[in-house]
């Protein structure tokens, strides 16, 4: 009996996962063309992310409702959400999620015309960047066309203006 159980919990679970992911994708497919309409979306995957105890599914839906709450300035909830996405994404490792929450909490900060605080925000997305580019450059093994750690490096020295 504790087979059975141990499977319907798995399944159940699965089914879950792949409907925060679905809510999720179709959220951000959305999220210029009907920005509202992705924010729903976004709090449904939230509480379902919730529900399962996914956190992965977490972190990207509230980065989702922060991009959008951003893409209508709503500038604190865009800000919020933004910050609590990124400590998830740095508790589980997730470095592309890190990434995209740096950069809309920059955004932000942008917006609301604190350039310094943007600044510093998108020099932490920058360095997500070439820590992300370096993860797939190692993982690589098929020497693609897509720019490698040293690349990157020096094109972020000529963005800001070192180079």
């Amino acid at each position: 009996m504790a087979d059975t159980n141990d499977i319907r919990r798995k399944t159940r679970d699965t089914a879950c996962r792949e409907q925060v992911e679905a809510l999720n994708n179709q959220a951000w497919d959305l999220r210029a063309a009907d920005t509202q309409q992705a924010i729903a979306l976004s709090e449904q995957a939230r509480a379902a992310a919730e529900r399962c105890n996914y956190r992965r599914g977490l972190a990207r839906s509230l980065f989702i409702s922060g991009h959008c709450h951003y893409r209508i300035a709503d500038y604190e909830l865009a800000r919020s959400r933004s910050l609590v996405a990124l400590a998830l994404f740095e508790t589980l490792g997730d470095h592309e999620g890190r990434a995209d929450a740096l950069n809309t909490i920059g955004n932000v900060h942008s917006s609301l015309g604190d350039h310094h605080s943007a600044l510093d925000f998108y020099k932490c997305w920058i360095t997500s960047l070439v820590t992300l580019s370096n993860t797939r450059h190692l993982r690589s093994r098929s020497g693609s066309a897509s720019p490698g750690p040293m690349q990157l490096s020096v094109w972020l020295s000529k963005m800001l203006g070192q180079g």
